[in-house]
């Protein structure tokens, strides 16, 4: 998710227009597309099956979920913005194949959480991080928790300080605990 576009866009057609502008279009009946699509605000438009009926869907809807599994998804929808402005996050094919590889080796999945843990730090070029008046620049328990969605030994058990040598946010110097 992480290495996933989060997309604001605002709607070019005005509102009560019926044809939407090229812009507002994610996805057309009869494309390839190489993407799926999580609602986070707003609402998209779809116009399914052969008699176009109209369907709308809001925060937590997924789109094109098919995209992410295998080369050949074609639309059978159309779908575009429909509210003022909407917020998505676009997965590649790409990355999710590759988180689903990573999921399947555990060391690689670690040394992966690893690197974005230090990338988010700004640590990459070095394993200790870096301390600015007895707290870390950025807390790594924060950024670690946003990008996976749990604490330290979330559902997965994944401990992010163990990247920096060390067990807890207090032996890194982050003023904010678990």
């Amino acid at each position: 998710v992480t290495t996933s576009e989060v997309l604001n866009v605002e709607r070019e057609t005005p509102l009560g227009v019926e044809e939407p502008c090229p812009h507002d279009v994610l996805y057309r009946r009869g494309e390839k597309s190489s993407f799926c699509t999580l609602i986070l605000q707003g609402k998209l438009s779809a116009r399914v099956g052969r008699e176009g009926f109209l369907s709308e869907l809001g925060s937590f809807s997924v789109m094109a979920r098919g995209a992410l599994h295998g080369d050949h998804f074609i639309s059978e929808f159309d779908a575009y913005i429909s509210t003022k402005s909407v917020r998505l996050l676009k997965i590649a094919r790409g990355n999710f194949q590759r988180a689903v590889e990573l999921n399947k080796d555990k060391s690689a999945l670690e040394a992966a959480l690893c690197q974005m843990a230090e990338d988010a730090a700004g640590e990459s070029s070095r394993h200790l991080p870096k301390v600015r008046g007895g707290q870390l620049s950025a807390c790594n328990h924060e950024v670690s928790k946003a990008r996976s969605g749990f604490g330290v030994g979330g559902a997965c058990g994944y401990n992010p300080f163990r990247c920096f040598g060390a067990t807890s946010p207090s032996l890194l110097g982050c003023a904010r605990g678990v």
